[in-house]
């Protein structure tokens, strides 16, 4: 395992940089990995692939998502007079704004490294057929789960398929439907390629969830159709995952969804961090009054009496006579050393929500409501029967926001994809907000660089 974790950061090294030219530059030191070694063998191209994964986390990105959605929705409120995270609360972002920006480099650095992994496994004669698929539909899975962040949160992006660096440049936007179409194909091709088991490093069948499985693709397949409006493959691909019930059950206990490996999860990010288990984690604990964002506790106020999700997921502090609330479904904060926690991207209660509204728009409603009830029931609050499908179609609606509160930017995607989001934003932002603020500027300097590229109204 140490070995594999040097190969890692040693990857990392060479196929992270902001530029995405070339692997090397003249002059890089030997003893570093370059794109010939790299796939000289399974354990280099293994952690070039594996760096990947570490970068959603030390690149903060994955955190970033849910903070800076959360703060533009109706999650967070803001204790600062930080410029940045003000216009995120006040949607009054600009093509200049670090935050946002942040997000858009991220993804297309990962999606450069995808992009390099695929070209190079390709071409590869030494990494063994079966770690060279698995390599593939793994390199696969990750860059379609970044287009599908940037897609939702830009509108339609530059399709950036190659590492050419030239070509790269000269690249204008694809609309929505063509983003929609790669991903879809990087999946539909990536669930025949990887395992249906999860993989240590040195491809052992492990206990760990961080690395895509058959049923990890099937899930973001299913999720990626719903946002579609595509209910009978999200039907289809949902309960594809939901159906291995020998690795994936709803856990009776709150407290326990968000540790490392539970049985509730498909996907988790795993910790890279000497001091914190997760940068999620350590940014929504709350220890000192906050001195960024903290949870708008009208949310609170969504739960019914008995919800075990109330008590095991929210949490306070106290400064005076002021009282700041948090989402606490991380228990691992800033200096917590001992790994007990990864970040979840993918689990169970989301597939049986996500199936529940597939079913209620393909008008089976009592089987959308016994997935609802999957997720009432463990919460321990009690199920519903016979409702109108308004009625229905709202409580799933409801139940997603409960369940999936500061995870992945779903409140601020649910908003945008069912139509939803002006209404709500109008009441609550007032003045501040205007249509064209579902969407996220793209970065002032990478209109500078490619004049193909279009700003979004409104910036």
């Amino acid at each position: 395992m140490k070995k594999i974790t040097v190969i890692i950061y040693a990857t990392l090294l060479v196929i992270s940089g902001s530029s995405c030219k070339k692997f090397l530059e003249p002059g890089e030191p030997s003893t570093q990995l370059n794109s010939g070694n790299i796939f000289a063998g399974d354990a280099t191209a293994t952690g070039a692939l594996l760096s990947i994964y570490a970068q959603l986390e030390t690149s903060l990105v994955t955190g970033n998502l849910a903070l800076n959605t959360g703060t533009s929705g109706d999650e967070f409120l803001v204790n600062t007079a930080s410029s940045i995270y003000q216009d995120l609360y006040n949607n009054n972002l600009v093509a200049g704004d670090n935050l946002t920006n942040h997000l858009w480099n991220s993804y297309y650095n990962l999606i450069y490294q995808a992009n390099s992994i695929l070209e190079g496994l390709a071409k590869a004669n030494s990494v063994s057929p079966s770690v060279k698929t698995q390599l593939a539909g793994e390199a696969r899975f990750l860059r379609a789960y970044c287009y599908f962040n940037l897609v939702n949160l830009y509108g339609g992006v530059p399709l950036v398929k190659s590492t050419d660096y030239l070509v790269n440049s000269r690249i204008g936007r694809s609309n929505v439907e063509e983003v929609y179409s790669l991903i879809v194909e990087d999946l539909e091709r990536a669930v025949t390629e990887v395992d249906k088991d999860y993989r240590s490093p040195s491809h052992q069948v492990s206990t760990e969830r961080t690395r895509a499985n058959k049923s990890a693709v099937e899930a973001f397949l299913a999720k990626v159709y719903l946002y579609r409006g595509n209910w009978s493959k999200a039907d289809e691909y949902a309960s594809k995952a939901i159906a291995q019930n020998s690795m994936y059950e709803l856990l009776v206990n709150p407290e326990e969804v968000f540790l490392k490996s539970s049985r509730e999860q498909l996907w988790q990010v795993q910790s890279v961090s000497n001091n914190m288990n997760t940068y999620i984690g350590s940014r929504l604990i709350l220890k000192t009054v906050p001195s960024t964002i903290y949870l708008d506790k009208r949310n609170l106020a969504l739960y019914e009496n008995g919800d075990k999700r109330k008590a095991a997921w929210f949490n306070y502090f106290k400064s005076g006579t002021d009282t700041f609330y948090y989402v606490f479904k991380y228990k691992a904060g800033v200096g917590a050393s001992i790994k007990t926690e990864h970040s979840s991207m993918l689990r169970l209660a989301e597939l049986y929500l996500l199936r529940a509204e597939a079913r209620w728009n393909l008008d089976r409603l009592s089987e959308a409501e016994v997935d609802l009830n999957k997720v009432r029931s463990r919460a321990g609050i009690t199920e519903i029967s016979g409702l109108t499908k308004q009625a229905l179609g709202d409580s799933i609606f409801l139940e997603r926001r409960r369940e999936l509160i500061a995870e992945g930017g779903s409140r601020w995607m649910d908003l945008k994809r069912t139509g939803r989001i002006d209404s709500v934003m109008t009441k609550l932002k007032g003045a501040n907000w205007n249509p064209t603020d579902a969407l996220y500027p793209i970065p002032l300097v990478e209109i500078q660089k490619n004049n193909l590229l279009v700003q979004n109204p409104g910036y």
